[in-house]
């Protein structure tokens, strides 16, 4: 993935803007695309900002109003797998996530899940 263009070129490519010169020409003067420049100077005109914004993450509280119900599900049936949990809370709580969301929510709470010997999951603390 391309890393972010810092912000001093944002700011010096806002800034030549301010002066008069098109987005596009500043684009070129700086050697960044010209979309980029267009897609900057119409974000500074909208929020006052050139940063560049976060990307990625987790948002790691999405499923805190049910975690009562998570833990009550995995100790009623812990043989079942994260899909089979994911299904379940699609259903009952009309969420739709990601198993590696539920894997890393499990994993904050403490829950880790490893095979034994027989295929049955075990809780590891």
């Amino acid at each position: 993935m391309p890393r972010a263009i810092s912000n001093d070129l944002r700011k010096r490519i806002i800034d030549c803007v301010k002066e008069g010169v098109s987005a596009r020409e500043a684009g070129r003067r700086f050697k960044v695309s010209p979309s980029f420049a267009v897609k900057l100077v119409k974000r500074f005109n909208e929020t006052g900002s050139y940063f560049s914004n976060k990307v990625g993450g987790y948002k790691p509280f999405i499923l805190s109003p049910i975690e009562k119900d998570i833990i009550n599900l995995i100790e009623n049936h812990p043989d079942w797998t994260l899909f089979m949990y994911v299904e379940n809370i699609k259903e009952n709580h009309n969420m739709k996530i990601h198993y590696t969301t539920l894997s890393r929510f499990l994993n904050r709470l403490g829950y880790s899940y490893k095979k034994n010997g027989i295929c049955n999951r075990t809780r590891q603390t």
